[in-house]
């Protein structure tokens, strides 16, 4: 068996707050609502599937790639539809709403005529649905108003909950505030409709300011466009404005829009409808279609008119597939360039190109061809891997004679470390109780044992076997072979790769012929600590995860990799698909596109897309070529008072929070960096609590489930908890004591323990026997994060010397000779034991450090079995680091190397401040890469494919 470790890290290009977008139109439809619920945006348009009355969500993380949901909501299942005695109706112009964790769905239904329009409401547990209708119409029009067109708004200030509504021939503006329940009107607010207002309002609030925006004239026209009023309340009186979004050479008819706000980045966008490829002032006929475009705001808070722009203006960053003619593909990131390779036949050649748009005319280069009779001919499905300093080229041969069944593996070794190479050959990789035919081999690490394993098909049955591997070219030991489903396509399984995320390995491979349409891509999935060995650790996933998609004309797609963005924020499946619906190898191309993560942990590959969709090149991604080697940036990372810092990894990046000084009625400072080396203070987190008791805050930590972020803390010595739905806040506090029999608990620490999926709090409380002082201990969360459940177990107590606190310390109407503090916990499992980072001693002098303990168990018990006499992690050091410590741990950008995060004090003894180093991982635990404040330049040489 071989391991290896990773030590540093690879930074690439920026990953922006507010993401890429790809050239507008972003999908058909009408009347879209959207939102911002943590890293997504969410879409609620008129759109139709073309089977019913029927509402569908659209959400994407970087507004390029959008996932469809639903259907959220049928009318057919709503109860009241048919009161109004007509037998067809329509159904338009949805908005959502959130309170309380519950998520209101208002919609419009006809006909208009003869009988009135009404507006209803649903409610549901999930942005992506279902929701469940009300019951009962919300409001009915009648007397020349129609009810179309809800938009529901809660008052930042007031927390005052309004409906906005009318339009069309009435083109009357009517305003009601809504119950508590928000599915009930309270009452009417006699508005003025403001001037040019024909339907589809909308409201937002910008710094004190509240903008009523609409659209004016008919939606089948040139005149159809938005105007908006502003006001200094929710019911104006309204100001009007003007126009700031109208019909161009190109473009018609743009408008029933809304608003949405990215806070890290403060840049506005409005979604809207439009018509493309129209000429005229209208009627026009056809589909409208979804655009997105930026807001600007002047000097003076108002709107700047809005430049809509098309695939002309946005063709820059973004490419259509195919971006290769070959099949069975296999792509990694690296220094700055992608790597691609495919089948050849008789070589095995190598494009590289700084963007996926590039590969595509980029010349190939011949890295390796064999004379050698026995591995000529035949060479199949090659892939790379970068294990251990070396690139590692595996590919399927079979002899001069052409005989299918004298394919085998075979492993090349790169001298350097360049993809291109130049190689040499290693070996065969074979198992001796299994040497038959062997194609499609890929390689991964387990993140359990540390050990490499080989995957392949393999006869009998072309079927998938995994091997322990004892070095990159050889296997230890013999196989066994994965079950795996062909979903009643039964002849192949071939091309197995594994994918780490979410505490689990996800096999996924090909079934059917590759000639068929059907082929198509399964899955299985097992613990990321099982015994992979073994067969039952793996369960089959269901169904296909990705295949044939007749609409888009894609058939027969498989035979996949895996490869990152180059700012390590977005996930991607490079593939090989066909045109063609008949049985043929012929034709067979490389894509690539997107993927997203399901709320179960499971990758959601989505459909394979048509050719001719224009995609955003992953991440940011540039002509030029990125400095993808190399980490720059100065500790400490921020010069402001920084004390006890968490890094949380976001999908915009990473959020900093510590302890510090108040701002603006809040505590806790955050800072934001898009690229992990540049932190930009965004503002505090906490709002101050009422209760003039609560003088003390400390030790903010952040956790996110299911979208909202959790935030746990110490409120005058005792451990409470506040919620947000934004990692850069606000939080509220929830108003719970989560240890209120203790006198004293302090620094939280939030864990999701990867092997159960449970929540727990690890914490400091004190202890008045053995090493009396502060220690650690640890409670199972609840489901709600906002409490505990069962008992608090001791996680660590105080060892040695170097963590007493002080001396003849006054505790408890008692003294005691010597008073030990170990605190701040911060939990990471690597290869497979739970080691609990902390801090001891006194935080104000040099003598306070960090250690590590160890436990097999996520509640321990934890030791520690290194030198009593100091900080075995990271202590002071002479000329560079002064008391360093409360420390937390998160992935960098490569999302492998471990990056320790902790303050130190300035010089002048007046600041604790934010910085971090990398981590490596010695025998003898832990230890962060040449600890220091100053520059730091972090080099290493890490493979792109992220192969565990």
């Amino acid at each position: 068996m071989f391991t290896s470790r990773t030590q540093g890290i690879v930074l690439l290009s920026l990953f922006c707050t507010l993401p890429l977008l790809a050239a507008n139109p972003i999908m058909p439809g009408a009347d879209p609502h959207a939102i911002v619920l943590g890293e997504t945006v969410w879409i609620y348009p008129t759109w139709s599937d073309g089977r019913g009355e029927r509402f569908f969500a659209f959400s994407s993380t970087d507004m390029a790639v959008w996932q469809r949901h639903g259907p959220v909501l049928d009318l057919k299942d709503v109860a009241w539809i048919g009161d109004d005695g007509q037998t067809r109706h329509q159904a338009w112009a949805p908005a959502l709403l959130i309170r309380d964790g519950k998520y209101y769905f208002y919609y419009s239904v006809g006909p208009q005529n003869p009988t009135p329009s009404r507006i209803g409401v649903a409610v549901g547990d999930s942005p992506a649905g279902p929701f469940q209708d009300s019951g009962k119409p919300l409001l009915t029009g009648g007397d020349g108003f129609e009810a179309i067109d809800p938009m529901a708004f809660a008052d930042p200030k007031s927390g005052t909950t309004y409906l906005y509504a009318g339009g069309s021939a009435g083109a009357k503006l009517r305003v009601f505030e809504l119950n508590p329940d928000l599915t009930s009107i309270a009452s009417e607010i006699p508005v003025e409709t403001p001037p040019q207002f024909t339907e589809g309002v909308f409201m937002h609030y910008r710094e004190g300011r509240y903008y009523l925006s609409y659209s004016h004239g008919s939606w089948r026209h040139s005149s159809y466009s938005v105007h908006y009023a502003t006001a200094d309340s929710p019911t104006g009186p309204w100001t009007y404005r003007g126009a700031i979004l109208t019909s161009d050479a190109t473009h018609k008819g743009p408008g029933h829009h809304s608003f949405i706000h990215v806070p890290a980045s403060d840049q506005w966008r409005i979604v809207y409808h439009r018509w493309e490829n129209q000429t005229g002032d209208g009627p026009y006929r056809g589909s409208r279609q979804i655009c997105i475009d930026k807001v600007e705001y002047d000097a003076d808070g108002l709107i700047r008119p809005i430049v809509m722009t098309g695939q002309e203006e946005q063709a820059a960053g973004t490419f259509t597939n195919p971006i290769n003619p070959g099949a069975d593909p296999w792509m990694a990131y690296y220094q700055g360039n992608y790597y691609l390779t495919t089948t050849q036949g008789n070589c095995i050649r190598m494009w590289k190109a700084p963007t996926l748009g590039q590969l595509k005319t980029t010349p190939g280069v011949v890295v390796w061809r064999d004379d050698d009779p026995s591995r000529s001919h035949g060479i199949w499905a090659p892939e790379f891997h970068f294990i251990q300093g070396r690139w590692y080229l595996y590919y399927t041969a079979m002899a001069a004679t052409k005989v299918d069944s004298t394919h085998r593996m075979h492993a090349l070794e790169s001298e350097g470390s360049d993809p291109l190479g130049p190689y040499h050959y290693k070996g065969r990789l074979f198992d001796p109780t299994n040497d038959f035919y062997a194609i499609d081999g890929s390689v991964f690490r387990h993140p359990g044992d540390g050990a490499w394993y080989f995957l392949w098909a393999a006869q009998p049955g072309h079927r998938i076997r995994i091997a322990k591997m004892a070095n990159p070219w050889t296997l230890e030991g013999p196989s066994v072979q994965l079950e795996a489903s062909g979903f009643g396509c039964q002849e192949v399984r071939e091309g197995p790769v594994v994918l780490h995320r979410n505490g689990r390995l996800f096999l996924t491979y090909s079934a059917c012929d590759t000639g068929k349409p059907d082929y198509k891509i399964g899955m299985l999935v097992a613990d990321e600590l099982a015994n992979v060995m073994d067969p039952n650790s793996w369960a089959q996933h269901p169904e296909p995860v990705f295949e044939r998609n007749d609409e888009a004309g894609v058939y027969g797609p498989g035979h996949h990799g895996f490869f990152r963005s180059p700012d390590g924020t977005e996930d991607w499946i490079v593939y090989h698909g066909k045109t063609s619906s008949e049985y043929t190898y012929a034709g067979r191309t490389t894509r690539a596109q997107r993927f997203t993560w399901n709320a179960d942990g499971t990758p959601n590959f989505g459909k394979p897309l048509p050719l001719d969709t224009v995609l955003a090149e992953p991440s940011s991604d540039k002509k030029e070529t990125p400095a993808g080697m190399t980490l720059e940036y100065e500790n400490p990372v921020w010069d402001g008072y920084l004390a006890d810092p968490q890094v949380l990894k976001t999908g915009s990046g990473y959020y900093a929070y510590g302890t510090g000084p108040e701002y603006q009625g809040r505590q806790f400072p955050v800072l934001h960096s898009k690229d992990f080396a540049r932190w930009e203070f965004v503002g505090n987190a906490l709002e101050t609590l009422a209760d003039p008791k609560v003088k003390a805050y400390w030790a903010p930590e952040v956790a996110e489930k299911d979208g909202r972020f959790y935030l746990y803390y110490a409120g005058e010595y005792q451990m409470r908890v506040a919620v947000a739905d934004h990692p850069a806040g606000p939080f509220k506090d929830t108003g719970r004591i989560l240890f209120p029999d203790e006198p004293f608990s302090i620094d939280g620490h939030p864990y999701r323990d990867p092997r159960s999926g449970k929540w727990y709090l690890f914490f400091a409380k004190d202890f008045l026997d053995q090493r009396v002082g502060t220690a650690l201990a640890v409670a199972e969360l609840s489901d709600d994060m906002t409490s505990t459940v069962g008992s608090v177990k001791t996680v660590l107590r105080a060892v040695g010397d170097w963590q007493i606190y002080e001396r003849n310390r006054t505790m408890y109407g008692r003294v005691f000779d010597a008073w030990h503090t170990v605190e701040a916990p911060f939990v990471v499992l690597h290869e497979g034991r739970y080691h609990c980072f902390y801090s001891g001693g006194n935080w104000q002098t040099p003598g306070y450090g960090v250690g590590c303990a160890v436990s097999d168990q996520v509640m321990g018990p934890y030791t520690d079995q290194a030198d009593l006499e100091g900080a075995s992690v990271l202590k002071s050091i002479p000329g560079k680091l002064i008391g360093p410590g409360h420390n937390s741990v998160v992935l960098g950008p490569d999302d492998r190397t471990y990056f320790i995060v902790y303050h130190s004090w300035n010089p002048q003894r007046t600041r604790r401040q934010m910085c971090l180093d990398p981590i490596e991982w010695t025998p003898q635990g832990p230890r962060p890469v040449d600890p220091s404040r100053g520059k730091r330049v972090v080099h290493l040489p890490v493979g792109a494919q992220a192969t565990n």
